[in-house]
């Protein structure tokens, strides 16, 4: 299938070059008005943007810094040909991101959720400058609209709400997927045992070691293999590797490394919260994906 991030990006950088451009201008004092019309019904914010609410919900709190936000923006020209559409998914309103949009955020720190409303811009204000990405749709002396309907805006707890929310429903279909996987492994042979630690990380002892069990910051030679649960590799050691305890990723690895001594062999199954969680590992290990590793600790050094 034909991909578009091409299109997209062309799209993306024409509108954060408009938004961005307009901005600069806006500090040294050219304005937001510009040759842009009186919108009638329109307000305007500080920075002298004029904005038109078609649907307002006051009961709801206005966005503020900290916030993440999902909203649909469409930006058109005088001709209401559409240029550009986007839709922008948990976008954090916050300062790092708006350098340079000062009046982009104004308008933002207007909407609550399930607002729709639309702001204008002069289009000579953009003509020219650095990071105009020039285009036959916006002609001179006219306007360029954006449309924004706001879909949803979060609070920091209604973020952390949320994640802990996902966490829990994770922990449980990881629980089902390893139980599910230990049953497998005892009906072929029925000795098979694992212990299970507060992390949630099972291991089982394959060989018993001698000695001390090896500690953050020490220096180890290890051998291991890793696995997803449907058997396959994605990652493993060359003969001996050295390595220093407590620098990996995933961190369930440094843990499974404490549970040997020397001369130990172990066959350890991580949940994917003390894996690669929600993110994988780009194209080999798929997100929330459970870990199967076979750990030999060779030496403590």
């Amino acid at each position: 299938m034909k991909s578009n991030v091409p299109f997209l990006f062309h799209h993306l950088v024409l509108l954060v070059g408009l938004m961005s451009v307009f901005a600069c201008n806006t500090r040294h004092g050219e304005g937001a008005q510009g040759n842009v019309k009186n919108i009638t019904g329109a307000s305007s914010t500080a920075e002298g943007v004029q904005y038109l609410f078609y649907q307002q919900n006051q009961n709801a709190p206005k966005a503020k810094t900290g916030d993440r936000i999902s909203f649909q923006l469409t930006v058109q020209n005088h001709l209401d040909s559409i240029i550009s559409q986007q839709n922008f998914k948990e976008l954090p309103l916050e300062s790092d991101f708006f350098i340079g949009k000062e009046y982009f955020k104004g308008v933002f720190q207007l909407v609550s959720q399930g607002d729709s409303l639309s702001f204008w811009i002069p289009s000579d204000s953009l003509f020219n400058k650095p990071g105009y990405l020039k285009t036959p749709k916006i002609a001179e002396g006219t306007q360029i609209k954006y449309t924004l309907k706001i879909l949803e805006v979060q609070n920091a707890t209604d973020i952390k709400t949320r994640l802990q929310k996902n966490l829990q429903v994770q922990r449980e279909i990881d629980d089902e997927e390893i139980e599910q996987y230990i049953s497998l492994l005892q009906q072929k042979d029925s000795t098979q045992t694992f212990l299970m630690t507060d992390s949630g990380l099972r291991y089982q002892l394959v060989k018993e070691g001698l000695g001390d069990s090896p500690s953050i910051g020490d220096t180890i030679l290890v051998n291991y293999t890793s696995r997803l649960l449907n058997g396959k590799i994605y990652d493993y050691s060359e003969e001996n590797t050295e390595y220093i305890l407590g620098d990996a990723l995933p961190i369930g690895f440094d843990e499974s490394i404490t549970m040997l001594k020397e001369g130990g062999k172990g066959l350890f199954i991580l949940p994917s919260e003390i894996g690669f969680g929600p993110n994988g590992m780009g194209s080999v290990v798929p997100p929330n994906s459970v870990l199967l590793f076979d750990i030999e600790l060779i030496k403590i050094k």
